[in-house]
């Protein structure tokens, strides 16, 4: 859904926003006859009063043990924009009573992220219905006979999940897995609400298809009306990888904003796929990558002031 505007009523707090979306397959995966991984969905072609902005980013694991992992990743995305559109009236009562952020993240951690995990194993089980595994598969599961994919069979779909709704005055963020979610602020600070889970070490990562993944997630809640965003951008760690800086997500953000302010949305548009194209390259990660933003109005409101 590439240059998407979603538009906003006359309350200040429900702004416009733009959704930027761009995945591309990595060289790696393309040599090796590996399909795409990565999946990205996004929702919000009337953000009003009404309805929400919703993104979400995910990275099927890819690898022998994880031969579904493709249809992991995008049933993660559609599962999550799912849950995110049936609890906004909830998200949006607790918005009116003025609920504190910390009692609105508990909510979205035991309601938003249960019923994630709950529709996306619902999800698995049908896709295994309908398309038992064949014999390749079978023979891929023997190579690994640690691994008791009979009790457990959601393995050959591991999948990370990151996903963003904005409704009203709040932006909330889940997260499982690696991957990246940087929030440029309006007063031009950037912050990673989500910081990097310690436990991800190397190649390893947490994921959907654990027993109980739910104890994984984090959950994240900014109120736009105490400290508004310009721009959200959420990443698989196919672009993450691909920074040469290690604290890259400053300049990053800072540059997309400027960048948008300058040459305006359709030229992030047309030039987004060719920097996760770059990022996917030999040059880069090599590794499938996903890229998705969400820019606030005010960047270009901002253009249109300068011009």
């Amino acid at each position: 859904m590439l240059g998407m505007k979603a538009q906003s009523s006359e309350s200040t707090l429900e702004q416009q926003w733009y959704i930027e979306t761009a995945c591309v397959r990595g060289i790696f995966h393309d040599r090796n006859s590996m399909p795409l991984q990565d999946a990205v969905l996004s929702f919000g072609d009337l953000y009003s009063k009404s309805g929400p902005l919703i993104l979400s980013v995910a990275d099927g694991h890819g690898d022998i043990i994880h031969f579904r992992s493709a249809s992991g990743s995008q049933m993660a995305t559609e599962v999550a924009l799912e849950v995110f559109q049936n609890f906004v009236p909830e998200i949006k009562a607790l918005e009116a009573k003025e609920s504190s952020i910390s009692a609105i993240e508990l909510f979205v951690r035991q309601n938003v992220v249960e019923e994630v995990v709950s529709k996306w194993k619902q999800h698995v089980r049908a896709d295994l219905d309908e398309n038992p595994f064949d014999e390749s598969e079978i023979e891929s599961m023997h190579s690994r006979p640690a691994i008791n994919f009979n009790s457990n069979p959601t393995i050959a779909y591991g999948t990370t999940l990151l996903s963003a709704c904005v409704v009203g005055k709040l932006a909330i963020m889940i997260q499982i897995g690696d991957g990246d979610i940087v929030v440029l602020h309006s007063d031009q600070t950037v912050t990673t609400p989500i910081p990097r889970d310690p436990f991800l070490v190397g190649g390893q990562t947490t994921s959907l298809c654990q027993r109980n993944p739910q104890k994984d997630f984090h959950v994240a809640v900014i109120d736009l009306s105490v400290t508004p965003i310009d721009l959200m951008l959420l990443a698989s760690d196919g672009f993450g990888n691909s920074q040469i800086e290690q604290n890259w997500h400053h300049n990053v953000a800072t540059d997309i904003a400027t960048f948008s302010k300058t040459y305006g949305i359709e030229w992030v548009s047309q030039n987004l796929p060719l920097w996760a194209a770059q990022c996917a390259s030999a040059n880069g990660s090599g590794d499938d990558t996903t890229i998705g933003l969400v820019l606030s109005q005010s960047i270009f409101d901002c253009q249109e002031e300068q011009t």
